[in-house]
C-alpha cells in the first residue's frame, strides 16, 4: 500500500504546483463604491462619474465575468454593449472598464462573478449609489465691450454655471426675441438700436435637464 500513498501523494503536489503556476483566480475594482446619477446613460464621454475599472487574474487567461442584481434597475455596459444580468462575458485579464448607470435614485449592492479556466468562481460586491438628477446651476455675467455709431458690443460670460454631476452642452439666449443657442459659454453680441433690450438665459446639461431662467434688462442710451 505504501507505493499508493506516494503516487496519490505526488498527484496531488503536483496538482498544487499546477495551480500555482496558472495563478489563483483575483477580482477586485478601483472602488468598492460607485456613483452616479439616474438615468445617466451615456455620460462616459462627459465625466466619467459612471466609470469603474475591473481587475481580474491570472493575466495569462480569459476570464469569464458575470454580475447579478435583483432591482433590475442598475445596468453595465463594457465596451459600448450593455451587459445582461447573469450572463457571463468574457473579458481580458489585468483591468477592464465597464461604465454603470441606474433608472432611480437608490443604493444598490451587485454581485459580481469571476470565472477562470479551471472553473474557479471567486466573487466581490460592488456597491451602487445613484443620486437624483439635479438641475444645472445658471450664472451669468454681462459686460458692455465697446461702442461706435448704431452698434453696442456685448459680453455674456456664463463660465460659472456648472452641473456637479455632469456636464452643460448648450447654453440659451433670448435676445430681443431672437433665440441664439450655443455650446460655448461666452457670446459676443452687438445690439444695433438703443432702447431697452430684453435677454433671457439658461443652461441645458447632457440629460437635456434646464435650468432656472434668467432674465435681464439692459438699457442702452
Amino acid at each position: 500500500m505504501k507505493p499508493l500513498i506516494v503516487i496519490c501523494l505526488l498527484l496531488t503536489a503536483c496538482t498544487k504546483q499546477q495551480d500555482t503556476e496558472r495563478g489563483v483566480a483575483d477580482l477586485h475594482f478601483t472602488r468598492d463604491t460607485v456613483y452616479v446619477r439616474e438615468k445617466d446613460y451615456s455620460n462616459i464621454n462627459q465625466t466619467n462619474n459612471g466609470m469603474v475599472m475591473v481587475y481580474a487574474a491570472p493575466a495569462q487567461h480569459q476570464l469569464n465575468l458575470s454580475y447579478s442584481e435583483t432591482s433590475g434597475k442598475v445596468h453595465f455596459s463594457y465596451r459600448g454593449m450593455r451587459l445582461t444580468d447573469s450572463r457571463p462575458f468574457v473579458v481580458a485579464a489585468d483591468s477592464s472598464g465597464l461604465f454603470c448607470s441606474a433608472d432611480e435614485p437608490g443604493v444598490y449592492s451587485v454581485d459580481f462573478y469571476l470565472t477562470d479556466q479551471l472553473g474557479r468562481v471567486v466573487h466581490k460586491a460592488l456597491v451602487v449609489s445613484c443620486v437624483q438628477s439635479a438641475k444645472p446651476v445658471v450664472a451669468l455675467q454681462v459686460e458692455q465691450a465697446g461702442a461706435s455709431p448704431d452698434n453696442w458690443m456685448y459680453y455674456f460670460d456664463a463660465l460659472q454655471s456648472r452641473q456637479p454631476y455632469g456636464a452643460i452642452l448648450s447654453y440659451c439666449y433670448l435676445i430681443n426675441g431672437q433665440s441664439v443657442i450655443t455650446t460655448s459659454p461666452l457670446l459676443k453680441w452687438y445690439f444695433h438700436q438703443p432702447g431697452n433690450q430684453e435677454v433671457f438665459f439658461h443652461v441645458l446639461d447632457d440629460l437635456g435637464i434646464s435650468s432656472d431662467t434668467l432674465h435681464y434688462s439692459i438699457q442702452i442710451p
